[in-house]
């Protein structure tokens, strides 16, 4: 019978007349005996109130059960949703050994579909790759681990999965109902037929109801996710993806206009180039070079550096200036590229500040690489300041970190000694001279090669301050 049913039964229910009998029989005199039947009376008031109390506790008690039911078949239902669809996918999966490959492209395209990777790279391929196979192994170590947890062994229908559920609650129903606790007659006779029963724990009460609201499926509900570590990566550093010789030539290919007089030249020069990896900010840098005639840049700032050395040795009373490796080199390369600056109408005080933190930083790495800390950087006392630099030429960005890369090759090309050692490595260079062989192999073939690559090269230096 429905709680409702129930219910209503005990709400309808009404006496029959035992006591208006027993009343009309005491005041119309049938009986011999008054105080007998007075007696009868009160029992039959007494009882029937002890009754009516046992039926109102009892529909209290099916109200209760009912509502308590409601709630759990929200909470059973959830679960039923997330097994039913464990159990989907798992068919799916024993069906076709490819579905969470399928899932992996799914979740792949739709975070990297719109943003235009560049696929004829075989970086990018290599990448595509790997995340969708990662991000495979992810899906089925969740999905197997879910099927281990809850030890499912075979799929249950909706019916079987909420039979436990539905046979709980009708039994609590019955029981709540049952003639023991709506007649003391039959409460009566039960103690009687059944004896003095022992009281369910409450720990068998949490039992059954854990059986029967599937507690064993509750880990469905928890937000168990694939980590974030495992997660398809949602952001790429362009500048950090690598092009093969064949890729870069391409690029330059599609990026300088066949009718660009330096497009010929820069072709002919990346074919003589020892790298074998390049990267974009590699590239880019490569085809402006190209299209730069450096010589008479070169030539007007060796005649300003001419006068700023010939100035400076004057006025610090010496016959040579300062080499690289020397106390004094830091701050006179700093005032010789600031008078650069400023002949060229270039330079500010934030560019000023970007080469003595880049210097700065040089010199706190090595201290610390010679130091007891080599192995612990961190701990060194300055590494504190290593990071505030990191984080200060970070800021300034990749143009102006290029810039001043590119006024350490020069200062290198401009200097007398270093200029001339280089220079003959040049093929370009070579050719001026008197007793050029062109069967001598040269490591550059013009400046721009050499200026694009030193500059590449150093730029490198800085890609692990720049990407993090």
């Amino acid at each position: 019978m429905a709680t409702k049913d129930i219910v209503d039964s005990l709400l309808n229910k009404q006496s029959k007349g035992s006591f208006g009998e027993l009343a009309a029989s005491y005041f119309s005199g049938q009986s011999k005996n008054k105080n007998r039947m007075r007696n009868l009376m009160l029992g039959q008031v007494l009882f029937g109130a002890k009754e009516m109390s046992m039926q109102n506790k009892v529909m209290k008690n099916l109200q209760a059960n009912e509502a308590q039911r409601t709630f759990d078949m929200a909470n059973v239902t959830a679960k039923w949703d997330k097994y039913n669809e464990l159990m989907t996918a798992d068919e799916a999966f024993k069906a076709d050994p490819f579905y969470f490959n399928d899932k992996a492209k799914d979740k792949y395209n739709s975070v990297w579909g719109d943003k235009g990777l560049n696929m004829n790279l075989q970086a990018n391929k290599d990448f595509r790759t790997k995340e969708i196979a990662d991000y495979e192994i992810a899906l089925k170590n969740l999905h197997l681990e879910k099927i281990k947890t809850g030890n499912i062994t075979k799929k249950l229908s909706k019916e079987q999965f909420f039979k436990p559920f539905e046979d709980y609650y009708t039994n609590k129903q019955e029981e709540i109902a049952a003639p023991k606790n709506l007649s003391i007659v039959h409460n009566a006779w039960n103690r009687i037929t059944q004896g003095k029963q022992k009281p369910i724990t409450e720990a068998e009460i949490a039992t059954q109801r854990k059986t029967a609201t599937r507690g064993a499926f509750d880990y469905l509900l928890d937000p168990s996710v694939v980590s974030r570590t495992e997660q398809i990566e949602r952001e790429r550093d362009v500048s950090t993806v690598t092009y093969s010789k064949e890729e870069a030539q391409r690029f330059i290919v599609d990026n300088m206009a066949p009718t660009d007089p330096a497009r010929t030249k820069a072709l002919r020069e990346f074919d003589f180039s020892n790298k074998k990896q390049w990267t974009e900010n590699d590239l880019t840098l490569f085809t402006v070079t190209a299209q730069t005639d450096f010589n008479p840049i070169l030539e007007k700032n060796r005649l300003i550096n001419d006068a700023f050395d010939s100035t400076w040795m004057q006025e610090n009373n010496v016959e040579k200036t300062p080499k690289a490796d020397s106390d004094e080199y830091l701050n006179y390369y700093l005032q010789k590229q600031n008078n650069l600056d400023e002949a060229n109408g270039v330079g500010n005080p934030e560019d000023r500040k970007l080469r003595t933190n880049i210097f700065e930083l040089e010199n706190i790495k090595k201290s610390i690489e010679n130091s007891k800390f080599q192995k612990t950087p961190e701990k060194h006392p300055l590494y504190v300041v290593q990071q505030k630099l990191e984080s200060d030429i970070k800021l300034a960005g990749v143009d102006k970190i290029t810039f001043q890369m590119f006024n350490f090759v020069q200062a290198k090309l401009l200097d007398p000694i270093d200029g001339e050692l280089i220079r003959a490595q040049v093929r370009s260079e070579a050719k001026k001279t008197e007793g050029y062989n062109p069967e001598v192999s040269y490591e550059y073939e013009t400046l721009n090669q050499y200026i694009g690559e030193n500059v590449s090269d150093l730029m490198s230096g800085f890609e692990y301050i720049l990407n993090n």
